[in-house]
């Protein structure tokens, strides 16, 4: 989790993240703070630059040829408006929180991250098998936690291709 002044918790526990689409009051109060908030955070540089990268670069939005911002953009949502758009919920939450998967979990594979920058064949095999090994030993939902991986993968310092073939693994667990 990024670090927070108070200012920014008090904002953050005004945010509710999974709420019920049908409760427009709750939504619209939390676009508000979530709107702030994330003015604030990108302000004082305190996103991780890889959790932006995610959002921004095309490369990391796999199956498509825009990347999550020029999502928005393509949908008349344009520049600080941005931040209080119900969809910006998701990645807020992201930039703050990081990948959504057991600390255990991201503990265990980025142990097993290599220190170089470029990943051999062998290696990827290594981290793709350790990404379905933990998928079944946590119980989790292959089609969900696909993409945390490839976001976990990237934050452990591979590249997008790299991830991506994590990513895949992980989707592919029956």
């Amino acid at each position: 989790m990024v670090s927070l002044d108070p200012s920014e918790k008090k904002l953050l526990d005004q945010i509710t993240f999974d709420f019920d689409r049908h409760n427009d009051e709750i939504l619209r109060a939390s676009c508000k703070a979530a709107d702030t908030l994330a003015n604030l955070l990108l302000m004082r540089e305190a996103i991780p630059e890889i959790r932006i990268r995610f959002f921004i670069e095309p490369e990391f939005n796999i199956g498509a040829k825009k990347s999550r911002l020029q999502v928005f953009e393509s949908d008349g949502v344009t520049g600080y408006a941005i931040f209080g758009d119900p969809r910006f919920l998701e990645y807020l939450r992201y930039f703050i929180y990081g990948p959504d998967l057991p600390d255990q979990v991201k503990t265990e594979f980025c142990n097993l991250q290599y220190p170089y920058e470029y990943i051999s064949g062998g290696e990827i095999g290594d981290l793709r098998k350790l990404a379905i090994s933990l998928v079944r030993e946590y119980n989790l939902i292959p089609s969900e936690a696909a993409c945390e991986f490839f976001k976990l993968s990237t934050e452990c310092g591979m590249d997008a291709y790299s991830a991506q073939l994590i990513r895949d693994a992980v989707r592919e667990v029956k």
